[in-house]
């Protein structure tokens, strides 16, 4: 121990750590996961990563010859699977596995984990061979301690009555308030709650401790839409939410006759006591004008305080000078009602190819991680992939995240995207392989390119550089990243020992 400090501390390093790229998708060994693994997202504090998997080699014991969801610690390097049932035992359904959408969420702190699933043995009454929404507690005694026996995992989509939904749940939207009180989703099923009859998907928002679900896409005055509604998503504290709905009934003067983005406000006098009537919803999908969209607007996504919401339109009225003739991402500006077109190349030149969904949007509104095939967003891309950028509104620049760890191009494509909280990290899956060093078998994989921060000794994120962080460093030696990967390298290694001890007692802020 005393040797490592001192040969480290005669090269100290300082600044800002260097950006790179690691692995997500390992077990507790640091190998590869030897099957499909896809849809990494970040808990609020960045310790856990959530994912789902087809491997069989992340934990022991994997048998059930199907799809998992599974959280790996950053910090410890563990890797535990959360799609079993109350008694920790492994099921016999997919789960979690659930293409352009939320797969799996948690609260902040990765606590609550809920995920969709077709097993039929998470919970005894479950007959309806449709796909669920479960919610996984990983410390139901709340000593903070997660994944000790007793963990529970509950079904939350059931009927009025209590008995089987009539009908499916996901795959098209699925998000979590960071207190893990409020869940949002999707469903078919018409016996979730009173009086649904339009047969056509509604998106509901689940009360974890009142134990009671809502209809979200109705009007103010209970008006059922006639066509469907689809992914919702949630602000940090649960207030705000979005989603988009074929029908113009939901509010007043909608008549374009296509798919737009409604934002609700569950408090609008701002008193803190949500779901006090009317909700205030209004349609945003809009042009500075005020027009509503000449086409269809998709997949919305706000930030924490609601003044930003970003999402996918082909609308080509939203802004001057859209020509591509193609879906690209918009950032609207609820407070100065401006409408801006963000999947463009620094410049704002627009992209050929325009921008995709998946994609988020960081919770100050700053950052946009998006995917797009565009050729001409940044410079020297000739891959023909999807990539994954990051859009700095602040700036007003587009960078390409998803790189190999030699910081090339990357020879497959890329989809899922996932954002920290500190806007550090973007998590991506893709089917590329040449990521690794010494290549990869051509399987979706999960990835995290590391940005780099002002303060990367901080490791263990409490806010300082201190002895945690360098025995962290040391628990995680010549394993693979982030973890503890201070200097992004992809490795624990000397680099990260260096970081940790040039940056040593220096306030981070968490």
């Amino acid at each position: 121990m005393k040797l490592l400090i001192r040969m480290s501390a005669a090269a100290l390093l300082t600044g800002t750590a260097h950006a790179g790229t690691s692995p997500l998708s390992l077990n507790e060994a640091g190998e590869l996961a030897n099957g499909l693994s896809r849809f990494p997202v970040f808990s609020g504090d960045g310790r856990w990563v959530f994912f789902s998997s087809d491997a069989t080699n992340l934990v022991a014991s994997d048998t059930n010859g199907t799809t998992d969801v599974f959280a790996r610690d950053l910090l410890a390097g563990t890797v535990v699977r959360l799609s079993v049932d109350s008694a920790g035992q492994e099921v016999h359904g997919a789960s979690g596995h659930v293409t352009h959408t939320r797969g799996q969420a948690s609260s902040f702190d990765g606590r609550f984990v809920a995920f969709y699933s077709l097993a039929p043995d998470l919970v005894g009454d479950d007959g309806n061979s449709v796909t669920d929404l479960f919610l996984r507690d990983r410390d139901p005694d709340g000593n903070g301690i997660f994944d000790e026996p007793g963990a529970t995992t509950i079904r939350i989509t059931r009927s009025v009555d209590g008995l089987d939904p009539d009908g499916l749940s996901g795959p098209h939207g699925l998000d979590m308030s960071s207190d893990g009180r409020w869940i949002a989703f999707y469903s078919e099923a018409t016996n979730l709650v009173e009086g649904d009859s339009n047969g056509f998907g509604d998106v509901f928002l689940y009360d974890r401790i009142a134990d009671t679900i809502r209809r979200v896409s109705i009007a103010p005055d209970g008006t059922e839409g006639d066509r469907a509604a689809l992914h919702i998503a949630l602000s940090r504290d649960g207030r705000y939410m979005s989603y988009y709905h074929l029908s113009d009934l939901l509010t007043t003067g909608d008549s374009n006759n296509e798919a737009d983005i409604h934002f609700i406000d569950r408090d609008p006098d701002g008193n803190g006591v949500f779901d006090e009537q009317p909700w205030s919803q209004e349609l945003i999908s809009l042009a500075e004008s005020g027009d509503q969209g000449d086409m269809q607007s998709r997949y919305s996504w706000q930030s924490d305080d609601g003044r930003y919401v970003v999402f996918e339109s082909a609308a080509t009225n939203l802004v001057t000078g859209d020509t591509n003739n193609d879906r690209d991402l918009f950032l609207r500006d609820l407070q100065l009602s401006t409408t801006q077109r963000i999947s463009v190349a620094t410049g704002g030149a627009q992209a050929l190819r325009g921008g995709r969904y998946p994609y988020v949007l960081s919770r100050d509104g700053r950052y946009t991680v998006y995917r797009s095939s565009s050729s001409d967003l940044v410079a020297d891309d000739t891959n023909n992939r999807f990539d994954v950028f990051l859009y700095d509104r602040i700036n007003a620049t587009t960078e390409r995240v998803s790189r190999t760890v030699a910081g090339d191009e990357v020879n497959g494509h890329c989809q899922w995207v996932w954002l920290s909280d500190d806007n550090r990290y973007v998590a991506y899956d893709s089917e590329a392989s040449n990521i690794l060093p010494g290549g990869t078998p051509a399987v979706w994989q999960c990835y995290v390119f590391d940005r780099g921060g002002p303060c990367p000794g901080d490791v263990n994120r409490d806010g300082t550089v201190d002895f945690a962080d360098l025995n962290l460093v040391l628990l995680r030696w010549n394993q693979p990243g982030p973890g503890a990967d201070a200097d992004a390298s992809g490795l624990v290694d000397f680099g990260d020992l260096n970081t940790v001890l040039s940056s040593w007692s220096t306030p981070c802020g968490p």
